[in-house]
C-alpha cells in the first residue's frame, strides 16, 4: 500500500515537471482520514466525530482544487 502511494506521488510530480508551467496543475491531494464503516471496523473505540465524513473532505478537496496559489506537483492535505 505504502509502495503505491510514493510510486502515484512520484508519478505526479514527473508529470508536473514534464507538462510544465503552463500546463494544467497537478496537485497530491493526501485526503488523511476519513469516517467510514471500514475505519469504524478498524478503530472500534474512536470518536467518529473526531475524524471528518467524506462529504467534508470532498469539499475540502474541491477547494484546495480551486486556489491558484499551489505550485504543480506540491503535495497538499485536506
Amino acid at each position: 500500500y505504502q509502495v503505491s502511494k510514493v510510486a502515484m506521488e512520484n508519478l505526479a510530480q514527473t508529470f508536473a515537471k514534464e507538462i510544465g508551467p503552463d500546463g494544467p496543475r497537478v496537485l497530491i491531494i493526501d485526503p488523511g482520514a476519513m469516517r467510514t464503516a471500514m475505519r469504524h471496523d478498524a478503530y472500534p473505540d474512536e470518536d467518529p466525530m473526531s475524524v471528518p465524513d467524506p462529504d467534508t473532505t470532498a469539499a475540502a478537496i474541491l477547494g484546495i482544487a480551486a486556489e491558484r496559489g499551489h505550485t504543480s506537483g506540491e503535495r497538499l492535505r485536506a
